[in-house]
């Protein structure tokens, strides 16, 4: 288990960074550093403890592949259309909204390794409002206790 758990992390690692350097700010990043781009990674990828960064790597990996399997672009930042769209669909299967809310911080965190984002497209509104209706929609309300039932009740 902990031999396939290893494969699969250094797969996506391996697809992380291949999405990482495609994009135009690091090749501009490489021209004019002398540091290492995946030294720099490295470093980057220690902002988390090892198991949030395990978690966050196994949800990129399913975002991944459902972006590929739809024949979405890949490569960051992503548009907010496909981002959308996959929040969209983790909230109407998840069982929970802490499914939701754990997509977008992993996805947030993805986005954060591109130097000279301005906007992240997870900080949107329309992201933020998904999240909010998967908070409200999966709730499940607290039932009072009618104190009157439970007085009748103790009575006999």
């Amino acid at each position: 288990m902990f031999c396939l758990s290893f494969v699969l992390v250094v797969y996506v690692l391996f697809l992380f960074f291949q999405i990482m350097l495609a994009t135009n700010s690091w090749k501009g990043f490489q021209q004019f550093s002398s540091i290492n781009v995946y030294e720099a990674l490295d470093v980057m990828f220690k902002s988390r403890a090892n198991s949030s960064i395990n978690t966050y790597v196994r949800v990129i990996r399913k975002f991944l592949d459902w972006s590929k399997s739809r024949h979405f672009n890949m490569q960051l930042p992503f548009p907010l259309s496909v981002v959308f769209l996959y929040l969209f669909k983790v909230q109407q299967f998840g069982a929970s909204s802490s499914s939701v809310i754990l997509v977008h911080a992993a996805l947030k965190w993805l986005h954060s390794f591109v130097p000279g984002l301005d906007r992240n497209p997870l900080d949107s509104e329309f992201c933020r409002n998904i999240i909010e209706s998967a908070k409200r929609q999966k709730s499940q309300p607290v039932m009072k206790r009618n104190l009157f039932l439970q007085k009748l009740k103790g009575a006999f």
